[in-house]
């Protein structure tokens, strides 16, 4: 049942919130982007069972009174489920803070090279509409140029390889408590709008070695029934995840051409634009469109 808001009063600017099992390295990064880049921020945690609880993580960073962690048991894991959470946590904290950004852990908003020089706060307060999806760019670590990843420091000290992905161009960006996310908050139950100024940046494949024992250890995770019976799991599953992408990472350590990024860019931010259904028909809302649009990698940077 859909929740029926009073008017909005709200008194302080931006929320993040996230939901997390056993992401101690994601949350590091995570917390410490946006206590930096939107000061004074809220910041929300969903915990489902963690091994080791996101308090003592928290507490372990020394952010014990920056951050509001919400425990709950490690019931088997349903993406619609996740999804419902999220959308009802954004809710609530949209009645006290004027713009909610809620997405995975592993993935952050961050200013496009265009926008570099300008803070992320005043590119959020720069977008008019009510629900807004960053351009989906997927950080890939290249072995051959790029250290490990220090999950203590800025993203862009460290990575510059990437390609745009449209299932993470995600409606990330809230102003109204009035939807609901579809599953994998990768739809949305209300129409949004795509900007070319922020990105939201997906981490899962920005260190080999992180990222493979990331995914066996997901592996081990338990699934509910309907998640089990839908064959959602796919994409956390694999034999071998000492092997697990490795064409994806030699790909990034193979590319040369670094003049078209910019080209690769606006042709895929077109496409997201004018995403059409089978009738031909624009989609701005939550209707299945199919688009499972990716890039070569380049370099990010140059548009």
């Amino acid at each position: 049942m859909k929740i029926s808001w009073p008017e909005r009063q709200p008194v302080q600017r931006f929320c993040c919130i996230t939901m997390v099992k056993d992401e101690e390295l994601f949350l590091e990064q995570w917390a410490n982007h946006y206590i930096r880049e939107l000061p004074g921020c809220g910041i929300m945690i969903v915990d489902h069972g963690s091994k080791v609880p996101v308090v003592e993580t928290i507490a372990r960073l020394g952010l014990s009174g920056r951050v509001s962690v919400i425990a709950m048991p490690g019931f088997p894991f349903d993406d619609q489920t996740k999804s419902a959470i999220l959308s009802s946590l954004a809710g609530a904290a949209l009645c006290g803070y004027e713009t909610v950004i809620t997405s995975d852990v592993d993935e952050i908003l961050i200013p496009m090279p265009s926008t570099a020089a300008t803070p992320l706060a005043d590119l959020l307060d720069g977008e008019t509409a009510t629900f807004v999806a960053p351009t989906g760019v997927e950080f890939i670590h290249n072995a051959d140029l790029e250290e490990d990843f220090d999950f203590s420091r800025p993203l862009l000290e460290q990575r510059r390889f990437v390609r745009f992905h449209s299932a993470y161009s995600k409606p990330a960006i809230w102003r109204s408590n009035s939807a609901t996310f579809g599953s994998g908050q990768h739809h949305l139950s209300e129409p949004y709008e795509f900007t070319a100024k922020i990105a939201l940046a997906h981490l899962k494949y920005v260190d080999v070695k992180a990222s493979r024992n990331r995914q066996a250890q997901r592996n081990d995770f338990e699934y509910s029934d309907r998640q089990l019976a839908r064959g959602r799991i796919s994409s956390w599953e694999t034999a071998d995840p000492a092997t697990w992408s490795r064409t994806l990472f030699a790909n990034a350590t193979r590319v040369t051409d670094q003049a078209n990024s910019a080209e690769v860019f606006s042709k895929f931010y077109s496409e997201m634009n004018n995403r059409q259904n089978k009738a031909g028909v624009v989609l701005t809302a939550h209707t299945s469109h199919h688009l499972r649009s990716r890039t070569e990698i380049v370099v990010f940077s140059g548009f």
